[in-house]
C-alpha cells in the first residue's frame, strides 16, 4: 500500500480483485490516508454490492461499483419473495420423495469431460433460442453460448448507499450516463456532517498559534487569527466538523524539480489535507492544479489620517510650504546682499565712471539703494539683467550659489 502511494501517485484506482479482498483492501486504504476525496475506487467484481462498504471507517470511501442486477425491478423483486426457506424446503423434499416413489437413482458418471451428452445438442439449440427476462435483464445467447445484449449497471456510492449513474450496453458499447434530474439525490456535494482535514501556514494576522499551551490541548485549540474565525462561522453555517493541522514542511507550495508541489499545494493535491486556510497568493502555475475560493478576499496596506478641517481663505497661505525659519533666513540673506550691492557701489570708484568713446566722463550711480533692492529681488524673479558691472558681480554671484 506504501508503495501505491508514494510511486503510483495516482487518485483513480481499479481494483480487479476476489470478492474476500475487497474490504481487507479498502481498509488499508482508509489506514494509509487514501481514502479522502479526491481517491476514486472503481470496483470491477460484479457482487461488490453485497460486501458492506457504507460502514464504519469506510464511510468515506469513494466508490464505484458495477452490477448486473436490477434491485427494483420486478422479477428480482419477485425471484426474492420465492427464495424463502420454506420454499426451498418443501421443494427439496418434494423432490427426495419423487426419486424415491419412482425408484430412480442418479448415475454417478452421468457426465464426464470426455463423454458427449445424448440430449447436448438440443439443450444447447433450446437455450439459444429461448429469450425470457430476469433478474439482470433481459437474458439471450447468441450461438456460440454467449450473452448478447445485456447491460451493465454503473453505481456510486453516497451517502445513503449506492445510487445508479448509468448503463453500459454491450449491442453500441456505449456508456449512458443519467441526467442530473434522474438521479436519486442530485445534491449530495453538501459538507453537511463531514469532517475535513484542514492545513494551516502561520502567518500574522491571519494564523497564530496560541500562547502558553501545553501538549494536552485540542489540535484545534492552538490556533486563533482571522482565517481561523472565518473558518469558525463557515463551519457553523454549513454544519460540518474539521481537523486542523499545520503544513508539514511550512511552505505555501511551489512546484519542484521532478514535477510534484511541497508544501499547502502539495498536501491538497496528495489528499493529506481536504481545505488550505491561509493567507496564499493567486498564481497562475498554482490555479492549474488547485481551486480558489471566488470571489478571492484582496488584502491592501493603506495609511490613514484624519481629513483637515476646512479653514478661510489666507492671503500668505502660499508660505505654508516652506517653515518660518526657511522664509527668515531668505529675507535676511535679500537684505544682506542688497546692502552689500548699495555699500560696494559707493566704494568703488568704477561705479560713476563712464566712456564715451575715448573719453571717460561720470555717469550717475546705478547701485543705489533702491536699485540695489530691486537688482536682487529681479534675480529672484528670474529677470536680472544679462550683464552687470564687474565689481558687483561677485556679490551677486554668492548670493546665487
Amino acid at each position: 500500500m506504501d508503495d501505491i502511494k508514494n510511486n503510483l501517485d495516482q487518485l483513480n484506482i481499479v481494483l480487479h480483485t476476489e470478492l474476500a479482498l475487497l474490504r481487507p483492501f479498502l481498509l488499508q486504504a482508509v489506514k494509509h490516508g487514501m481514502c479522502t476525496p479526491q481517491h476514486q475506487y472503481i470496483v470491477t467484481h460484479f457482487d461488490a454490492l453485497t460486501v458492506d462498504l457504507l460502514e464504519g471507517e469506510l464511510s468515506n470511501c469513494n466508490v464505484t461499483a458495477l452490477s448486473l442486477v436490477r434491485a427494483h425491478s420486478p422479477d428480482t423483486l419477485l425471484l426474492l419473495s420465492s427464495l424463502r426457506r420454506e420454499n426451498l424446503s418443501l421443494s427439496n423434499s418434494s423432490l427426495d420423495r419423487a426419486l424415491r416413489g419412482l425408484e430412480l437413482e442418479l448415475r454417478n458418471d452421468a457426465a464426464t469431460c470426455e463423454s458427449r451428452s445424448q440430449f447436448g445438442n438440443r439443450l444447447i439449440n433450446r437455450l439459444t433460442r429461448k429469450t425470457f427476462n430476469g433478474s439482470t435483464g433481459p437474458i439471450a445467447l447468441n450461438s456460440n453460448g454467449k450473452r448478447v445484449n445485456y447491460s451493465v449497471i454503473v453505481l456510486h456510492r453516497n451517502k445513503k448507499g449506492f445510487e445508479k449513474l448509468g448503463e453500459w450496453h454491450s449491442a453500441t458499447e456505449e456508456l449512458a450516463l443519467l441526467k442530473p434530474s434522474e438521479k436519486e439525490s442530485p445534491n449530495d456535494d453538501t459538507l453537511e456532517n463531514r469532517t475535513l482535514r484542514i492545513a494551516v501556514y502561520v502567518e500574522q494576522p491571519f494564523v497564530m498559534l496560541k500562547e502558553n499551551l501545553n501538549d494536552s490541548v485540542d489540535e484545534n485549540d492552538r490556533y486563533t487569527g482571522y482565517c481561523i474565525e472565518l473558518l469558525e462561522k463557515i463551519a457553523e453555517l454549513q454544519k460540518f466538523k474539521y481537523i486542523l493541522h499545520e503544513v508539514k514542511d511550512k511552505t505555501y507550495g511551489s512546484k519542484m524539480s521532478n514535477g510534484k508541489w511541497n508544501g499547502l499545494v502539495g498536501e491538497l493535491m496528495s489528499g493529506e489535507a481536504d481545505i488550505a486556510v491561509t493567507s496564499l497568493t493567486i498564481s497562475y502555475s498554482r490555479s492549474e492544479v488547485i481551486d480558489f475560493t471566488v470571489p478571492y478576499m484582496h488584502l491592501g496596506i493603506s495609511i490613514l489620517y484624519k481629513k483637515p478641517a476646512a479653514s478661510e481663505p489666507n492671503f500668505f497661505a502660499f508660505l505654508a510650504p516652506l517653515s518660518s525659519d526657511v522664509w527668515y533666513s531668505t529675507l535676511a540673506a535679500y537684505l544682506l546682499t542688497s546692502l552689500s550691492l548699495w555699500l560696494l557701489g559707493l566704494i568703488t570708484p568704477y561705479e560713476r565712471v563712464g566712456l564715451v568713446g575715448k573719453d571717460a566722463i561720470i555717469v550717475p550711480k546705478q547701485f543705489n539703494l533702491s536699485n540695489s533692492f530691486w537688482f536682487i529681488i529681479s534675480s529672484l524673479m528670474q529677470q536680472v539683467r544679462p550683464c552687470i558691472i564687474t565689481n558687483e558681480r561677485c556679490i551677486f554671484l554668492i548670493y546665487i550659489v
